[in-house]
């Protein structure tokens, strides 16, 4: 529901419903994914990095999270978050590590 909401251009709905989603059950990766998303878009930055942060508590796999949660500190300008980010994407997904590294260092 939170993701139609968001899609449909509804954040604060979308922030609603998911943080109701985890109020049922808060080890749900893909809604905490979905609420960072939806504090991205809404703009609420910092809201999003903590959400995507919590997906990856639950699941330290979820590469592609890895990737956006680096490319959150690099728009929120905390370089050294996003280095840290790359150099553990590295052991997961070397291709979207690669992504984030020339996001990191331009050439």
């Amino acid at each position: 529901m939170g993701a139609a909401y968001n899609n449909a251009g509804q954040h604060a709905q979308a922030i609603d419903a998911e943080r109701q989603a985890l109020r049922i059950n808060p080890r749900i990766a893909d809604a905490w994914n979905r609420l960072g998303i939806a504090y991205d878009d809404a703009g609420q930055h910092a809201q999003a990095i903590e959400a995507f942060r919590q997906a990856l508590q639950i699941n330290p796999k979820l590469s592609t999270t890895w990737l956006v949660l680096g490319l959150m500190y690099l728009q929120t300008g905390q370089q050294n978050q996003a280095l840290a980010v790359y150099q553990h994407l590295k052991t997961l997904d070397p291709a979207k590590a690669q992504k984030l590294f020339d996001l990191i260092v331009p050439k």
